[in-house]
């Protein structure tokens, strides 16, 4: 018997983990959160995407995010890593049926030797939707089991729209298409605390 999938899979307060703390475009993510979650009458799992495939330093750990987000009530049930999700993006790159599309990904990546922020945010929401592989990538916090949800909800800083954009055009160009149906991006207005590669 397959197991039960979860309803929805919420992502919120999207890190660096070049950051020191939990700030302002996290804390505007808590507030949409809890304004929206106010509303919601379905099961929902919250989980953290921490980048630290692109920061070249690290300073925040699992310990302190979790500590952070449970004093402000929004304790997390998961926890992800960016850079796990490389090898589920290369997976995704070789799924992609548009050949000029998978031409221009493969060129990003043979000129920057790393995978594109979109090619990851489109394994992370296939990941999530328990179309790629889960193990040691969504790391429980308090001993739950990540079961693959039914839909994604995904709270995100508004200049992360060209990006959200591009992940769901390659999910569009795969055999996952369907799966556009089941993704929901929410955004805040928030600035751009880096300079981080957006593509």
């Amino acid at each position: 018997m397959m197991p039960k999938k979860n309803q929805y899979s919420v992502e919120f307060c999207h890190i660096y983990s070049d950051e020191n703390d939990i700030n302002g475009s996290q804390l505007a993510s808590i507030d949409y959160l809890k304004s929206a979650s106010s509303a919601w009458n379905f099961d929902y799992d919250l989980v953290v995407l921490i980048d630290d495939y692109n920061p070249k330093t690290h300073n925040l750990s699992e310990k302190k995010i979790i500590e952070s987000l449970r004093k402000k009530g929004v304790e997390p049930h998961f926890l992800a890593y960016e850079s796990t999700l490389a090898s589920n993006a290369e997976v995704l790159l070789g799924a992609i049926e548009q050949p000029k599309l998978k031409k221009n990904y493969k060129g990003y990546i043979t000129a920057h030797s790393k995978y594109p922020c979109s090619l990851l945010t489109a394994s992370w929401y296939l990941t999530r939707l328990g179309k790629f592989e889960s193990k040691n990538i969504i790391l429980p916090v308090n001993g739950k089991e990540f079961l693959p949800a039914k839909k994604l909800i995904n709270i995100l800083p508004c200049y992360y729209k060209p990006i959200e954009a591009r992940a769901l055009d390659i999910i569009a160009a795969t055999k996952y298409k369907d799966a556009l149906h089941n993704i929901q991006n929410l955004f805040y207005e928030d600035k751009p605390a880096n300079k981080a590669d957006l593509y």
